[in-house]
């Protein structure tokens, strides 16, 4: 598949700054990195995934705070996948203020010699929010398809850091993407994800592949 090849030196490590789950706290951006890289909820919601209300909410909160979002991103590029809480997309209104922006779901992304890839749907919660799915495993082929070596979802795979302790259960993961990346060949080597706010911030390595829950945190990882 054809992807989008953005320009950075490959004999140099590269920055990432991961964001997750700000829920419209913009604020936390901060740092220079080389690369942006968001994993979705960054809007505030008015409802419980009613379309009609969420779209005119979030595109209204934007438009008041496109000029210090854009400000905190420095100019560096953004990759992206939207979260179960965004209604319009990041990506589409970045672009439309000049930040070069690329949303994986959209394709693939090439980086710095690495390869982004990923989806936005998570594993079905209640059918009030955007992008829940019963099943997952066609958004997880067509990712692995990419064969990227940076991996973007919104949320965790099951059994890494998906776990809800203050509701007194565990497994919201997706398990078709644990037993992808437990079981398929790729060349993945970091997960950067968020959803389950109890994890926010926390790194585990499994299988020789970082992964990071960004939920409501801001930090830089260096990568390559």
């Amino acid at each position: 598949m054809v992807g989008v090849r953005v320009e950075h030196r490959e004999d140099t490590a590269m920055i990432i700054g991961h964001f997750s789950d700000l829920h419209s706290d913009y604020r936390r951006i901060v740092g220079t990195p080389d690369v942006w890289v968001s994993t979705g909820d960054i809007f505030p919601n008015w409802s419980r995934g009613d379309v009609s209300v969420e779209v005119p909410y979030q595109m209204d909160w934007f438009q008041r705070n496109a000029g210090k979002l854009v400000a905190r991103l420095g100019g560096k590029p953004v990759i992206c996948v939207s979260g179960n809480h965004d209604y319009v997309s990041l990506a589409e209104l970045l672009r439309a203020r000049g930040v070069e922006t690329y949303d994986v779901s959209e394709g693939p992304v090439e980086f710095g010699g690495q390869t982004f890839a990923g989806f936005r749907e998570v594993p079905f919660i209640a059918g009030e929010w955007a992008g829940e799915e019963f099943d997952l495993g066609p958004m997880v082929e067509r990712a692995f398809a990419q064969n990227p070596t940076i991996l973007l979802t919104h949320a965790p795979p099951a059994g890494i850091l998906d776990d809800l302790a203050h509701h007194g259960r565990c497994g919201v993961g997706a398990a078709p993407l644990a037993k992808a990346l437990t079981y398929w060949p790729h060349r993945i080597t970091h997960h950067f994800f968020g959803h389950v706010h109890e994890n926010g911030g926390k790194m585990v390595e499994e299988m020789g592949i970082q992964f990071y829950n960004g939920s409501g945190t801001c930090r830089s990882i260096e990568v390559g």
